[in-house]
């Protein structure tokens, strides 16, 4: 497949990220990214997002393959509250037009609008979201948010997700010293911390008890001329959805087989062998 020339490639990034960050590691769970991933470009995966509303007219947002439908009522949407899932879904599926080409830009993306305009995604509208792209055969499921409270009903629908194969990948959260949130502290998610480039966490992500998989959290475009929606994101959020797309690519390309498709299958390819240990406490950052 060749090269989309824009002024960030998602895959190319989490290329020099493993190239720096495997003499920082520090023992953690890091991302361990591989070239030949890439070249699928997620064909043939379904990936879900749980995030608030998007910038649709956004050129490398203008995709056949990226569906998304509103959990929030009319009146509590606003169109001022779209940065956090705009940022996702380039990250994820950026068709590389403009400015980003994203992780699995060949994928097909469903997105669940679940965060109103105040931002708050209620337990409900999570839960019908995860319920949809479930129904809708997603295969790996970003959910970048959490809160500290667990949800039963939320529970109940990773595990069911779970047993018919469906990975869920959810952000540790950016409050430490607190533990990570839920639905990250769910047994069956994978919980994803943000690092910097070097693979050193960052000061505020939550680690308390466990993470799985760290990846980077700060990826910035150094153009004033980029929106600023894109040009400053960072955290877990960012990490989480690295991650997911990374677990498509992956699907995609044939090195996870959907038949031993597991949890712990996710996070020894992409940790490179090292994912089966959990992370706790960790070192100081």
């Amino acid at each position: 497949m060749s090269e989309i020339p824009t002024r960030l490639n998602a895959a190319a990034t989490l290329e020099q990220f493993t190239e720096k960050s495997r003499r920082h590691s520090l023992g953690l769970p890091l991302l361990h990214w591989k070239r030949q991933w890439s070249e699928s470009g997620g064909a043939g995966v379904t990936i879900g997002l749980l995030d608030t509303g998007f910038d649709r007219n956004f050129p490398d947002i203008k995709s056949p393959t990226i569906t998304s439908r509103d959990f929030i009522p009319s009146m509590q949407q606003s169109t001022e509250n779209l940065e956090h899932g705009t940022y996702s879904v380039l990250m994820l599926a950026g068709q590389g037009k403009k400015i980003i080409r994203g992780i699995a830009p060949l994928s097909h993306l469903l997105v669940a609008v679940v965060v109103d305009a105040m931002g708050v995604a209620s337990p409900k509208r999570v839960s019908e979201g995860i319920e949809w792209l479930i129904s809708k055969g997603a295969q790996v499921v970003a959910i970048p948010l959490g809160e500290p409270t667990v949800h039963s009903e939320i529970s109940d629908l990773i595990q069911k997700g779970s047993n018919d194969g469906v990975i869920f990948c959810a952000a540790a959260g950016n409050h430490h010293p607190h533990p990570i949130l839920f639905p990250a502290s769910h047994p069956l998610t994978i919980a994803v911390g943000a690092s910097d480039s070097l693979g050193s966490l960052l000061p505020d992500c939550c680690r308390v008890p466990r993470l799985d998989l760290v990846a980077p959290g700060l990826i910035n475009i150094p153009d004033t001329s980029c929106p600023k929606i894109i040009r400053y994101p960072s955290g877990s959020s960012v990490a989480c959805v690295l991650v997911a797309g990374t677990v498509a690519l992956a699907l995609s390309s044939g090195i996870i087989s959907t038949d031993t498709l597991t949890r712990g299958s996710v996070l020894e390819a992409l940790t490179g062998g090292r994912g089966s240990r959990r992370h706790g406490s960790g070192p100081s950052c």
